[in-house]
């Protein structure tokens, strides 16, 4: 027997009766797998993996402990600015943790589950801000907006690390009681970006009216010339934020 947790395009989730979550379906690959590892290896809290495996039927599958807990989405609104400081504080010692993985010759990718205007699976960091750039320049119709907007990335000389890419409510696992952070969920779009993606997504967030991103970027180091950059590119190219 199975509980249903999660069901999107290409991924549901269940909780087996012998407590153990499984993830399956087109969208779940073997990378999430490695980047929960790399996670796990500098200390971020992520779900113990029992096994990864294809599935005629079910396409990838991935078997995990269950994380007991509540996921911070369901308790947000409860929450005072102290208590939500205090989760801020351990979201940044994440962040600085996966940090401390710098991509190998400083190279972005994979970019994956994002409708950015990027195609190739890795690249140099200056193709990753020419890609970006240049489809904003091409999707508003105003070629100057290229110039402007590589000047916003500046000289490409962020380390580019390892990044989760969807740090929202949804996927951290907290204790009720002690608002300890037990996990940090769902992978699948992570890998190696610019240092200042974490931030600058989250900031994208408060601007559009999340209380969640302006509360979690108070203690993340701020990028804030390339967030205005970065802002024009989720504009454009919507990212999936609920």
């Amino acid at each position: 027997n199975t509980i249903l947790l999660a069901k999107q395009a290409g991924a549901t989730v269940l909780l087996s009766d012998d407590g153990v979550v499984i993830k399956k379906g087109s969208r779940v690959t073997q990378h999430e797998v490695q980047m929960m590892d790399m996670a796990r290896s500098v200390g971020v809290p992520v779900p113990r993996v029992i096994r990864a495996y294809e599935s005629a039927d079910d396409g990838f599958v991935i078997e995990m402990d269950h994380v007991p807990g509540v996921t911070l989405e369901s308790v947000f609104e409860s929450l005072n600015s102290d208590e939500l400081d205090r989760i801020g504080m351990q979201l940044r010692d994440i962040v600085d943790r996966l940090q401390t993985c710098v991509s190998p010759n400083n190279a972005v990718g994979p970019v994956v589950g994002n409708s950015l205007p990027v195609t190739d699976k890795c690249m140099s960091l200056a193709s990753f801000h020419d890609n970006l750039s240049k489809g904003i320049s091409d999707v508003v119709g105003k070629p100057d907006v290229y110039s402007l907007l590589q000047g916003m990335f500046g000289d490409n000389s962020h380390k580019v690390v390892l990044t989760h890419n969807d740090l929202f409510p949804r996927n951290i696992i907290i204790d009720p009681t002690t608002l300890v952070i037990q996990a940090v969920l769902n992978w699948e779009y992570s890998g190696f970006y610019p240092e200042y993606w974490e931030y600058a997504k989250l900031l994208t967030l408060e601007r559009m009216g999340s209380s969640w991103g302006g509360m979690a970027i108070k203690h993340l180091r701020r990028y804030p010339q390339e967030y205005l950059a970065l802002d024009e590119v989720f504009i454009q190219f919507p990212q999936r934020v609920n």
